[in-house]
């Protein structure tokens, strides 16, 4: 038990950014497959089911350790090689939905777009490839958008969204908060999302402006009313899930329930989360425990169950060692 509470700690602890990492480094990292995803679950306020998660890139770094996007992708950025890292994540989420479909998961995974990969022509026929080549309906992608660019975006951008629309993948509008018509003008569709990072919502790391957080439950009223789902990005502390769903979010992430882990990592949790992996002591011990509906609020309740579970010492072995990294990309 302890190894796997090890395991998805040493997975979230991505280091920042501040080591001199040159060209010739990053040309060897693209050549030798350093570049890889970590995933942090999307968690639904509702339920606390597990939709799925967001697959965020991690440099594998031979000395360095494992280093967080913000370390390295100025790096490619001004190489203009940006592309070619989201199509390394792009290949690697796609093989943990293909996993998750074969192990009868109903999850989605998401992943970040920049304006360079609305701007690459090439961008869209390469994704619907690669989802034919995997057997995936395209819905069990979610793509992360910037939605300010897309307001003011060049028409080649308008027209990877557009494709990207009409081919069927999970549009989710990133960034700071749009003003309300806006949704109306991008239509991300219904199944998709609307995100918001804890630090462009009032009260949480943004000042406490009553006319700014009546502007965010008003997109969070306009977004639901169009069938997208409302996440807050970026939870820390057991309190925020209140704010979170008194403001309208309909859906969670963050360090606060996962770090962003491997896949052995993430399957671990889900298992734990889900009380699918009881040792028959917690079977018994589990049985004790009020229903979830007992409980103030469905995601508190699996949280205290997660940490019982963390602390039980019911089971000896590690998370599951099917990583779908080894597989081949197709």
């Amino acid at each position: 038990m302890r190894r796997i509470f090890a395991r998805l700690r040493r997975g979230g602890q991505a280091h920042g950014g501040e080591a001199v990492l040159g060209n010739e480094a990053i040309d060897r990292a693209l050549e030798e497959g350093q570049f890889g995803i970590a995933g942090q679950p999307l968690i639904r306020l509702g339920d606390a089911a597990i939709l799925g998660g967001e697959a965020y890139a991690r440099w594998r770094h031979p000395a360095l350790g494992e280093l967080a996007a913000a370390g390295f992708l100025p790096l490619l950025d001004a190489q203009g090689r940006a592309c070619e890292l989201t199509r390394i994540v792009l290949d690697e989420a796609l093989a943990w939905a293909a996993a998750w479909a074969r192990a009868g998961r109903d999850w989605r995974i998401a992943l970040n777009l920049g304006p360079g990969d609305l701007l690459d022509t090439t961008f869209l026929p390469a994704l619907e490839q690669r989802l034919n080549c995997r057997d995936l309906a395209p819905d069990r992608l979610v793509l992360d958008l910037p939605a300010r660019f897309l307001l003011e975006a060049p028409l080649g951008a308008l027209s990877t969204y557009r494709g990207l629309r009409a081919l069927g993948v999970g549009i989710a509008l990133d960034g700071p908060p749009i003003p309300l018509p806006a949704l109306e003008t991008l239509a991300p569709g219904a199944g998709g999302f609307l995100k918001l990072h804890r630090r462009h919502v009032p009260g949480f790391d943004a000042e406490d402006d009553p006319l700014a957080a009546q502007g965010v439950a008003e997109l969070m009223t306009g977004a639901r009313a169009r069938g997208l789902g409302t996440v807050l990005v970026g939870l820390e502390t057991e309190g925020e899930l209140d704010k979170a769903e008194g403001l309208g979010f309909s859906h969670v992430m963050g360090h606060h329930l996962c770090p962003a882990v491997g896949y052995g990592g993430f399957e671990a949790w889900a298992r734990l989360w889900a009380g699918e992996a009881l040792g028959p002591a917690l079977i018994e011990r589990d049985a004790e425990r009020p229903p979830l509906a007992d409980a103030p609020h469905p995601v508190h309740a699996m949280q205290a169950r997660l940490r019982a579970l963390l602390t039980a010492e019911a089971m000896a072995e590690d998370g599951p060692a099917h990583d779908p990294r080894a597989e081949a990309t197709g």
